[in-house]
């Protein structure tokens, strides 16, 4: 018997059906839910990101170092947020000379976005310093499904933090959970620690992984 040279047996019809069916899929399955999980790597400070960007743009590591790759010519910055507060820094950028006497540091003709930013920057550097009562507050609060540098098969270690989020997104998930990722079963702190108990316990888990 002849073989057929309809469509079906062509290869088109079946080349037609796929791609259909890869472009109707999603209209099909509905809107993903709101409850999908957030990539929490990408929620990141903009603010730190901008300045991190202007440190590479104006050639800082000319003279400075970062995890030993840099100049010598000023400081290492590794732990700049852990020595300096954020207005020291601020004056610091605005004019060098008169903050710190003697610094080779020239004046950069920066604006205030650009001062903002490059703190915003230097103070994520072992930044976000954490109060004595933070280790209570996680121990009061946290320790019964969370460790620090610990292995357990009953509690999840948050030492590693820091390698995947930003202190804003520990602040925002310890308040309200369920409101970054639909599937926690975590309880909010909102409203049960106060704004400042938050970010010194973000603040305490950020800094485990140092």
């Amino acid at each position: 018997m002849e073989e057929e040279k309809g469509i079906f047996s062509s290869g088109k019809f079946w080349t037609a059906f796929v791609l259909s069916w890869f472009l109707l899929s999603p209209v099909m399955a509905g809107p993903v839910a709101a409850s999908t999980p957030i990539d929490s790597i990408t929620k990141k400070d903009p603010l730190v990101s901008n300045g991190k960007q202007l440190y590479a743009d104006l050639k800082c590591s000319y003279c400075h170092s970062l995890k030993g790759q840099g100049g010598t010519v000023g400081p290492a910055l590794d732990n700049v947020g852990f020595r300096r507060t954020k207005e020291w820094m601020a004056d610091h950028f605005r004019n060098p000379k008169t903050v710190t006497p003697g610094t080779k540091m020239a004046k950069m003709k920066l604006r205030a976005s650009q001062v903002g930013a490059l703190v915003a920057y230097m103070n994520s550097l072992g930044g976000y310093t954490f109060t004595p009562q933070a280790a209570g507050l996680f121990k009061d609060h946290c320790s019964n499904c969370h460790s620090l540098n610990e292995t357990s098969a009953f509690t999840n270690d948050l030492s590693q933090e820091k390698r995947f989020r930003d202190m804003d997104f520990l602040m925002d998930y310890i308040s309200d959970p369920a409101g970054m990722n639909g599937y926690a079963k975590m309880g909010g702190f909102k409203g049960v620690l106060t704004r400042a108990q938050i970010k010194d316990v973000a603040a305490y888990i950020y800094q485990q992984g140092r």
